[in-house]
């Protein structure tokens, strides 16, 4: 754990504080309000996030993939820590809605634009098209029917629903 803590950097309180949070709640509730799978033999949360099989130990709130082999980078673990602490038993209401329109999501918007989006949008640029088609399958998305060029859809945990549309560019407007 003191290893591991050393990789959570900067984020080290963050994490800490979510894994208070995490050991203050009974797993039967984290299971029924993230609808991730609990093994109480093995104090084990289970679930899918962008294709990778995730296991999150209860009650210590330590994060890894299914097949140890690998690592997640540490704002993803932190981010699925966080979604574990915090879920909460209500419906979904199965609308999308725009990150933007998120409580505080306009505040770290311009961040996300510039660090996602501009970045997804410059790489759909130039990338390889059905390439990206094989990627985003193995990371568990599904191709829609959208008005987009590239629509598919996947699930970054059980209730978070992520939608991601690329539009091809031409000579007077960017790729997006």
């Amino acid at each position: 754990m003191n290893n591991l803590k050393s990789t959570e950097g900067a984020y080290k309180t963050a994490f800490a504080q979510s894994r208070k949070r995490l050991q203050s709640l009974e797993p039967e509730t984290i299971e029924n309000a993230s609808q991730c799978d609990f093994d109480r033999q093995r104090g084990r949360f289970y679930f899918t996030s962008f294709g990778h099989k995730i296991e999150i130990s209860y009650p210590e709130g330590i994060i890894s993939l299914s097949d140890g082999t690998s690592t997640l980078p540490v704002y993803w673990s932190l981010i699925l820590l966080n979604y574990l602490s915090s879920s909460k038993a209500q419906p979904l209401a199965n609308e999308m809605v725009s990150y933007r329109d998120l409580p505080l999501g306009n505040v770290f918007f311009p961040n996300l634009n510039i660090s996602v989006i501009q970045v997804l949008s410059n790489f759909y640029t130039d990338c390889d098209h059905n390439k990206l088609q094989d990627v985003l399958h193995k990371l568990g998305f599904t191709l829609v029917k959208s008005k987009a060029d590239l629509a598919v859809d996947g699930f970054f945990a059980p209730r978070v629903p992520v939608m991601i549309r690329f539009w091809a560019g031409d000579d007077e407007i960017p790729s997006s």
